[in-house]
């Protein structure tokens, strides 16, 4: 088998695709938290009126740990609900 046949069979043999919020940090950070936390997270971070920044400071704020802004941008692009 050459390189490339092995390479496109790891590729399609990958079932990560698709599975919203497996690799995301963000979705894994929601998990840690009560449903009731996790649900307003959710709501804040769909309401646009909110900046990535502004939910960012928040969480460590408010959790004492850290988010990074681009983890949490790119949660909200792909409209990942944890």
């Amino acid at each position: 088998m050459s390189v490339q046949e092995e390479l496109a069979a790891e590729l399609a043999a990958d079932d990560r695709r698709g599975q919203q919020g497996q690799q995301c940090k963000t979705c894994a950070w929601l998990r840690t938290r009560p449903d009731e936390e996790r649900e307003a997270w959710n709501a804040h971070f769909a309401d646009e009126s909110f900046t990535t920044n502004q939910l960012v400071r928040a969480i460590i704020e408010r959790r004492k740990g850290g988010m990074g802004e681009s983890s949490l941008r790119d949660h909200r692009k792909a409209g990942h609900q944890a």
